[in-house]
C-alpha cells in the first residue's frame, strides 16, 4: 500500500524566511519506507532575484539525503571556513558528479542543503534551485528554495533574530512526489 503524507501546504520560499517550512514538503512512502531515486548529477542554479541583498558570502555549499548540516556532500568549496568574510556570494550555477567524486557510488537522493555563511554582518538571502539527472543532459528541477545566513529564531516580517556565521540550513526541501 502507498501513501502520500503532505505535512503542511506547498509555501514560497520567502515564507520559509520566517520559519514556515519553505519549498516543497511532502514524502512519498511505502511498506513504511520512503521512496527516492538515486541520482548520478546535481546541480545548483543561483537565483533569481535575491530576496535580501544577495546570496550569502559562503566557504562551501552542501547536499544531504537527511533534514541536518551534520554529514552530507560537499559539492562546492570557495575556501576555509571563516567568519572573515572570505568566500564567494555569487556560486552561479555548477554540477556535481557523484561518481566523479565517488567512484564506487551510484548516486544519492538528496532532499536537502545547507551552506556554511562567512558573514554575519547583517542579514544576506539568495534563491536558489537544485535539480537533478542521470545521465547529465535531463534536468529535473528537485526544488527551490532560499540561501540565507540568518539565525534559526529569524522572523522575516517582525524584522526579528540576527545574522550569523557557520553552518545553515537553506529553506526549501526535496518533495518525494517529484522523484
Amino acid at each position: 500500500m502507498s501513501v502520500l503524507w503532505y505535512p503542511t501546504p506547498k509555501q514560497s520560499p520567502i515564507q520559509g524566511l520566517s520559519g514556515m517550512a519553505g519549498g516543497a514538503a511532502g514524502l512519498g512512502v511505502k511498506n513504511n519506507t520512503p521512496e527516492y531515486t538515486v541520482f548520478r548529477y546535481w546541480k545548483f542554479i543561483e537565483g533569481p532575484s535575491p530576496p535580501v541583498s544577495h546570496f550569502p558570502r559562503v566557504s562551501r555549499i552542501m547536499l544531504n539525503t537527511s533534514q541536518s548540516t551534520s554529514g552530507g556532500t560537499q559539492i562546492v568549496n570557495y575556501g576555509s571556513d571563516n567568519c572573515s568574510d572570505q568566500g564567494t556570494y555569487t556560486p552561479g550555477t555548477f554540477t556535481y558528479d557523484v561518481q566523479y567524486n565517488e567512484p564506487s557510488s551510484p548516486g544519492y537522493a538528496f532532499t536537502h542543503a545547507y551552506l556554511y555563511s562567512v558573514y554575519s554582518g547583517s542579514e544576506r538571502a539568495g534563491n536558489y534551485t537544485i535539480q537533478s539527472s542521470s545521465d547529465g543532459s535531463n534536468w529535473t528541477t528537485r526544488w527551490s528554495g532560499v540561501g540565507h545566513n540568518m539565525s534559526s529564531g529569524f522572523n522575516w516580517s517582525a524584522g526579528s533574530g540576527s545574522s550569523q556565521c557557520g553552518l545553515t540550513m537553506m529553506t526549501g526541501n526535496g518533495d518525494a512526489s517529484t522523484y
